[in-house]
């Protein structure tokens, strides 16, 4: 072989294998998550909860079409969150308003990556929800 093929061989098949491993690693996340929700709707069912609160919880803090992947309560499960906690950050994020909702989301996903307790993000919700209303914001998408 020469170095032109040498060349060829490595660009094409680094190519491949890194396009194979982010496959791989994808599908693994993927299940990881998958594998990490059923556990948590599980010892959601064990604790008493309905399933409007488990979809609600599930569902919480991420639009629909979410491209930027920072599903607040996919990070808290993957970050191996207590039921407890992913229920009272998700309670607390859904009590916003979604402008307020979408301008902390970034914030609390870094939280739950650094390894914050779920008590410290949700003092964090609470602390900018308050601000808010200082502020008078409209602060409730459905008032109480």
């Amino acid at each position: 072989m020469n170095t032109g093929e040498i060349f060829i061989v490595i660009f094409f098949g680094g190519g491949l294998a890194v396009g194979l491993i982010s496959i791989l690693v994808d599908a693994w996340r993927k299940s990881r998550v998958a594998e990490q929700n059923a556990v948590l709707k599980k010892d959601m069912i064990e604790r008493g909860f309905t399933a409007d609160e488990i979809v609600r919880v599930l569902e919480a803090g991420s639009p629909a079409g979410d491209a930027k992947g920072d599903n607040i309560s996919s990070a808290l499960v993957e970050h191996s969150y207590s039921s407890d906690d992913i229920a009272k950050v998700t309670t607390s994020l859904e009590r916003c308003v979604p402008s307020l909702k979408q301008a902390i989301r970034p914030a609390v996903v870094k939280m739950v990556e650094n390894g914050y307790k779920g008590r410290d993000i949700v003092a964090f919700i609470d602390a900018r929800f308050a601000a808010a209303v200082e502020r008078h914001e409209p602060q409730y998408a459905n008032a109480r």
